[in-house]
Order: C-alpha cells, then structure tokens, then sequence
C-alpha cells in the first residue's frame, strides 16, 4: 500500500478550486476490496493518526465522538469537529474548515476489476497579492509538510480498513 500523488480526477469536487489557482495536492493509493465514500470515511476517522488530530482539536475545544463520525460517514452531519461539509456526492466529500481558506476532499473510487482506490487532497485558497508569500502565507511555505501529514493521513486510513476487512479482500 504506497502513497502515490495523483492528478485530480476530472470529477474531482476539489477541481474547481485547481482551476482558481489554490494549491491543490491530490494522493492515492489502491486497496484489493471493494469499499465505499462511508467505508472509506469511517476507516479514516478511526484511523490512529486521525484519532490523534481529533483529540488534539478537542483539547482546543472542537470535540468530536465516535457518533459524529458515524453521522458524517453516513451523510446525516454538515460540520465535523472544525470543518462543514461543502459538497457531497455519492463518492466523494468536500470539507471547508469553518471560516479559513482550506478544504479538505475524500474520494473513494471503485475500480472495475474490483479493489478501491482512495484518493485524499486538500485546496488553500490564495489571498489577494502578487507573490507566493502573500498570497499562500505561511501555510504556503509549509506545504512540504503537509504533504508528509496528507501521505501519513492516508496510509493510516488504509491500514485500518486492511485490518477491517478481516480476510475479505
């Protein structure tokens, strides 16, 4: 199970923002099972890694419980922790952090041959300016960084539904 970056599917939800000059990051990797957008967000949220965020931004005052990720997961919940949901379709959600200029997107993609491929990425929106720096700030200069986070993040999220799939694959 290898991170790989992807380009952004052409039905990406994340695309338009691509197209209005975010930096946009898009990342993959394909599991043997069949799984879907809820397997697949459930699988994410209770991952380790993610379970640290989340009480790191509970700690911060955005807690979260085992029943708000099985509301998000099934698409009965528009805000999650620090995030709203700003789009959703049948295999893909797009999250906006509550007033800030980042977005975060999940796609959980069948392949005909069977297996899965998720795909993760993020958007931040640039502010008005010339330069990389005004425009991206320090979450520009940062994005190296980030990219390590998104990778983690998504390797965790197939680990733990590997581990889910109990043999079924």
């Amino acid at each position: 199970m290898k991170v790989v970056a992807a380009p952004l599917p052409e039905a990406a939800l994340l695309r338009a923002y691509a197209e209005r000059g975010a930096l946009v990051d898009c990342w993959a990797l394909t599991l043997p099972h069949s799984l879907d957008l809820t397997d697949y967000l459930l699988g994410f949220a209770h991952s380790w890694l993610f379970q640290l965020e989340r009480r790191v931004l509970g700690w911060a005052g955005h807690p979260t419980t085992a029943s708000d990720v099985q509301a998000l997961a099934m698409g009965s919940a528009q805000d999650f922790a620090i995030w709203r949901v700003e789009a959703r379709v049948r295999d893909q959600l797009l999250m906006a952090v509550q007033g800030g200029r980042i977005r975060s997107w999940w796609m959980a993609e069948r392949l005909p041959g069977g297996g899965t491929r998720l795909l993760f990425g993020s958007a931040l929106l640039p502010r008005p300016g010339h330069g990389r720096w005004q425009r991206f700030g320090l979450a520009g200069a940062l994005v190296g960084l980030h990219h390590a986070y998104a990778r983690a993040l998504l390797a965790a999220a197939a680990r733990r539904l590997t581990a889910s799939a109990g043999g079924h694959a």
